[in-house]
């Protein structure tokens, strides 16, 4: 798929047979191609691409990617219970319980890119729930960036996890239990 553009509107160059298929199809000189997929996917195949040719089967390196996934989901979960059984639940719950590995398995542009950006997404968040670690957390989170742009708004998970406090519930008379609240979102201005 591509996107068309030439700086006033989206165009189509002239002599260009798709043009027909649109009803009043704005032809111009100065149109020019862009990709609508981020670079994320392009980069993470172009070694394989460079070893194997063109013939490359991006739908294997995308299940390779799914398969990965799974022990750092169990990893996450393992920062977060200590209970070995909830440990496999969660993973058996991301991996079979979501339509991940069918998007995994599709290998598509759309899903490939879905694929690795999850991946990235869960080494992100184990870099900053489980193992702390900034620069292994931001640069994931810069790939999974790269692999998919919307998942920007994951960004807040630092945030998130640094603005949330447990308090003990209060059990003075007539009070209800505070128990967790946040202090600040990732919207809100710091030092509120």
């Amino acid at each position: 798929m591509r996107v068309l553009y030439d700086g006033e509107g989206f165009c189509f160059p002239p002599g260009d047979p798709e043009a027909a298929l649109v009803s009043n199809a704005r032809i111009s000189e100065g149109c020019l191609t862009y990709m609508q997929h981020s670079l994320g996917p392009a980069f993470i195949v172009l070694p394989g691409v460079l070893l194997f040719g063109v013939d490359l089967n991006q739908t294997l390196v995308s299940v390779i990617f799914a398969a990965m996934t799974a022990p750092i989901v169990f990893l996450v979960a393992r920062g977060l219970s200590k209970s070995t059984e909830a440990r496999v639940w969660l993973t058996v719950l991301m991996v079979f319980g979501t339509i991940f590995f069918w998007v995994g398995a599709n290998g598509g542009v759309w899903f490939f890119a879905h694929t690795t950006a999850t991946f990235f997404l869960f080494g992100a968040i184990y870099f900053t729930v489980t193992r702390p670690n900034p620069l292994f957390a931001g640069a994931l989170l810069g790939a999974a960036f790269m692999a998919r742009p919307t998942v920007s708004i994951s960004a807040c998970i630092k945030d998130w996890r640094s603005s949330m406090r447990v308090s003990p519930p209060n059990i003075a008379a007539n009070s209800k239990p505070s128990g967790f609240s946040a202090r600040r979102s990732c919207m809100s201005a710091p030092g509120r």
